[in-house]
């Protein structure tokens, strides 16, 4: 007895049901719309903000007037520093007498300084320096031995003084040293102002005011008016010769001159109304 088969049939998959896909698809747009409405605003406050924010520091810049001012005083040097040194020079085997000769040459100093009115205790006396001289081998021949020929002796001494003119004096006449068989030379004649930590705040306050100066003629051009003092600084004070025209950075005090010139330099910041 035969049987007959029939194919097995595929069962189709259930449709979904359309308002749950339209439902999920409308949340997705509603949230995408969200975050690009959300990050709009925040590029715009944002944006606000660096612009105000500009604007401000211009206009807090544009209130303010930076300016440079200085003021100066001659003055007459009270303290003068004279440093002077003598010598002698011995064979090589007088350094004994050397220092003979080195101590009597102290007292001949001394006796000079003496009629000038002054004592040993004004001086600063430093000790006898040696120096060892030795014959060269250069271009000599193979013979030669480098041995001592002799010394030279040396001595410094200094005098500080608030008697410029005659400290001057006496280091610019050398006659009476010679007179007394001294190889005698200046080494350096320095001259010192001590008013000058006094004058500080005077120049600066007059500096101050040379600023605000400079400041009101620099607005009145412009129409407008100087505020109160913002902010000031003080450069570093220069000492100079009268006719100088050098600085330094990091301030200067020359002592080649008994007059000098005393220059203090202020940087200060006005607001402007």
């Amino acid at each position: 007895m035969s049987r007959s088969y029939e194919p097995a049939r595929a069962t189709p998959p259930a449709p979904s049901a359309p308002g749950r896909a339209r439902g999920t698809l409308g949340q997705a747009s509603l949230g995408t719309v969200v975050a690009a409405l959300l990050l709009t605003v925040g590029l715009v406050v944002a944006a606000q903000i660096v612009v105000r924010g500009i604007e401000y520091v211009k206009t807090f810049q544009a209130s303010r007037l930076e300016v440079t001012g200085s003021a100066d005083r001659v003055v007459t040097s009270d303290q003068v520093k004279w440093s002077g040194s003598f010598s002698r020079a011995v064979g090589a085997l007088e350094l004994g007498r050397g220092y003979q000769l080195m101590a009597r040459d102290l007292d001949a100093v001394l006796s000079v300084l003496a009629e000038a009115g002054f004592e040993r205790d004004d001086l600063t006396i430093a000790p006898v320096s040696v120096s060892t001289v030795y014959r060269e081998c250069y271009n000599a021949g193979p013979d030669c031995v480098r041995e001592v020929t002799g010394y030279e002796l040396y001595q410094w001494f200094s005098l500080s003084s608030d008697r410029v003119e005659d400290v001057t004096r006496l280091a610019q006449d050398a006659q009476p040293f010679v007179d007394a068989g001294l190889a005698y030379q200046t080494t350096s004649l320095e001259y010192y102002y001590s008013g000058l930590a006094a004058a500080r705040p005077e120049l600066l306050a007059e500096a101050i005011r040379d600023a605000q100066a400079r400041a009101e003629a620099i607005a009145a051009a412009t129409g407008a008016r100087v505020g109160p003092l913002q902010s000031a600084d003080s450069g570093v004070f220069q000492v100079t010769q009268l006719n100088s025209t050098e600085v330094s950075a990091y301030g200067m005090y020359d002592t080649s001159t008994i007059e000098k010139r005393i220059t203090a330099v202020v940087h200060a910041s006005f607001s402007l109304r």
